[in-house]
Formats: C-alpha cells, structure tokens, sequence
C-alpha cells in the first residue's frame, strides 16, 4: 500500500474545493503525515511532508548493471538515476531492479530516471512500486527527483518536471523545508456507486 500520492493529492484538493467539502486552502492528514494544498483555478498547489531518509551517491549493483542513484523519501520512497538520454531508456527493466535491490528492503522503492535539460527544467519517468511499471506521471517521483536535482546542483528550485503524463513545477528552498508541487487537475466525470 503506498503512504501517500502526490497526483492523487491534487486531485482530491481541487475536487474537495469544488464540491464545498473544504475551504481554500486545506489540509488532511496520510500516512505519510499532513498534506496541505492551495486551488488556483484548475491549477494545485500541494505541499508535501519534508523530505526524508535522503541520501545522494549511492551505487547499487543488479543483473551485471551498476546504478549512481540519490535516495529520497517524499512521502513514498524513491530511487533517482540521471541518464543522459531518457527517451531511449529501457525505464521498466532497470526500474525493475532497482525497485526490488536489497537496499531498499522490506518496502521497497520507486525508481526514478531523468535528464537534466537546462538549470530549470527536467524530463523524468517513473517505474513505480505496486503498479509494477512505468507509469505515465508519478507526483512524488517528480519531486524526489527534484530535491535530488538540486542537491546535485543540476538544477535550481524551481523546476519544472516534464512527464509522459504532463508537466508539474517543483519548488524547495533546501533541508528543513517542504516541498511544494503545482499542477492541474481536471474533473473529467461525475459517476454514483451503489452500495
């Protein structure tokens, strides 16, 4: 079971806020800890719980493959690989080993994999723990691979994350201090469930 979504997050802010279930902004509490967020229109604004369990420069070995990987924990934990060309990366395979390394043991991790493109802008994609497979936009995988990008000094806050799914802009001011993700969210049905 995962801790918390960031995607979900936002989701569930701008829904809340539409249907008059809380004010602008709110907060509720995960598992993961109090997850706070601001609606802008159709754009969110989360903020997630400090980053934690961070630790950068750390080679794991795996099927013959050596990875450089920052391990960062934004309310799920994550592995971050920079690779020079994403598009071409075999995201499922690699992301597969890394997920199940036992260094990352009982719970396992997200594998995330990016490419610096400027001093403001990545492009990452996610293999994710439970789904078993890359997915097309992992919330807390852009944010974990945003702290680790600045903690590198590849990039500066803040940056905006570019993901199969759609972009979202990460902002964090360093140790100590949360991070805050921005992105759309868009009610596309309405639907009732019998019970």
């Amino acid at each position: 079971m995962a801790e918390m979504c960031g995607n979900a997050a936002r989701c569930v802010a701008r829904l809340a806020y539409l249907k008059g279930i809380a004010g602008n902004p709110m907060c509720w509490e995960t598992i993961a800890g109090v997850i706070s967020a601001e609606v802008n229109d159709d754009l969110i604004k989360v903020k997630l719980t400090e980053p934690s369990a961070v630790e950068t420069g750390v080679t794991i070995a795996a099927d013959g493959q050596t990875y450089l990987l920052d391990s960062v924990d934004t309310g799920v934990p994550h592995a971050v690989a920079f690779v020079d060309a994403i598009d071409d990366y075999d995201v499922t395979s690699h992301g597969r080993r890394i997920r199940h390394h036992s260094r990352f043991a009982p719970r396992g991790t997200n594998a995330d994999f990016a490419t610096v493109l400027d001093k403001h802008t990545m492009k990452v994609r996610t293999y994710e723990r439970g789904v078993e497979e890359e997915t097309l936009a992992c919330g807390t995988g852009a944010c974990a691979t945003g702290v680790a990008g600045i903690l590198n000094g590849f990039v500066k806050s803040p940056v905006t994350v570019h993901l199969t799914g759609g972009d979202l802009t990460i902002e964090w001011e360093g140790e100590g201090k949360s991070v805050f993700m921005t992105g759309p969210a868009a009610e596309v049905f309405e639907g009732e469930i019998n019970v």
